[in-house]
């Protein structure tokens, strides 16, 4: 019986030797911009149509008097609770900004997740979201659809974990490439941020994979800014206190958002850490809340087990905050 496909990465692959050469991984590469570039495409225009579908929507609340605005906050609250419906039923990966689950699945720490049902998931409940008016940007759904689609490349043409990781970080590149129109952001996102290796090999393939779908999302866009700023001009010489001010008043205000960040990551790694003492358990075996049972040989041989088990209760102490 065929199984879907999935992230969950085999520990012998960790350490298995790349397969093909050069010209080989060039050749996935450009198929991984390729699809990165025709999937967000197509995400960017859903994004645009929700638009227009939203803002023909508002202004016809304007005509309802005394309904108009609960109209438009239920419509709102709808459409967000039915993409946090889909995200919780269907595929719990799918939730999130999806950056930092990129990541962590570079690592090979994320459990096995069926990825065409993250892709989808991911897509339709991104253009719930961010259409339904929250405040939102395409990147997030955008890098991680791009690194399910190079995973996808990546498992169907067998390749050693090595390479799926680079074909990955161009997948997430590509997807951040094409959502801004800046291939060169995508590029150095990639490398700096997300595969954390500037060899010479890398770049390259995360050059082409960007290069091929910026190509393929100018084809639907044109190579004109993602975001066009408005013309700015100083009208007087007395609005400089005022600037001055404003950025009196930032300092402090950002200040105040960064230490209230560094409290909630605390208390996430305390619900963590108390919710792995409550849901995992070590008696010759580790079971997590689902009750899978998952052995654990005093070798050490097992121990990816007991991480999948940890990241299991981080994402349970995640839903406990929110």
């Amino acid at each position: 019986m065929a199984h879907a496909p999935s992230n969950h990465v085999d520990p012998e692959a960790r350490t298995a030797p790349e397969r093909g050469g050069v010209l080989s991984l060039g050749l996935l590469s450009i198929a991984v911009g390729a699809w990165t570039g025709l999937v967000v495409a197509v995400f960017r225009l859903g994004l645009a149509a929700a638009d227009r579908l939203r803002g023909a929507f508002l202004n016809a609340s304007h005509g309802w008097p005394g309904i108009g605005l609960v109209a438009v906050v239920c419509a709102g609250a709808g459409v967000a609770a039915l993409a946090a419906w889909l995200a919780r039923r269907f595929s719990p990966y799918a939730a999130g900004s999806g950056i930092p689950e990129v990541e962590v699945a570079l690592q090979g720490e994320l459990p096995p997740t069926p990825l065409l049902r993250l892709l989808l998931v991911k897509f339709v409940g991104g253009l719930l979201a961010i259409g339904g008016g929250m405040a939102l940007g395409p990147e997030g759904p955008s890098v991680q659809m791009g690194a399910v689609g190079a995973r996808l490349i990546g498992s169907r043409f067998r390749r050693g974990w090595p390479e799926t990781r680079s074909l990955i970080a161009a997948g997430t590149g590509t997807g951040l490439a094409v959502a801004f129109n800046a291939p060169i952001a995508g590029v150095f996102f990639a490398l700096e941020l997300i595969l954390r290796d500037f060899q010479t090999r890398s770049f390259g393939i995360v050059v082409l994979s960007s290069v091929v779908a910026t190509a393929v999302g100018r084809l639907a866009f044109g190579s004109g800014a993602f975001l066009v700023h408005p013309h700015f001009h100083l009208v007087s010489a007395a609005e400089y206190p005022l600037y001055a001010v404003l950025g009196l008043l930032a300092a402090p205000a950002a200040a105040q958002a960064s230490l209230a960040g560094c409290v909630n990551w605390n208390r996430l790694g305390r619900a963590a850490h108390q919710i792995s003492e409550n849901h995992i358990r070590f008696t010759g075996r580790v079971e997590i809340v689902c009750d899978r049972p998952m052995p654990l040989h005093a070798d050490g041989e097992d121990m990816g087990d007991v991480e999948e088990a940890l990241f299991e209760a981080e994402r349970s102490a995640v839903e406990v905050l929110v």
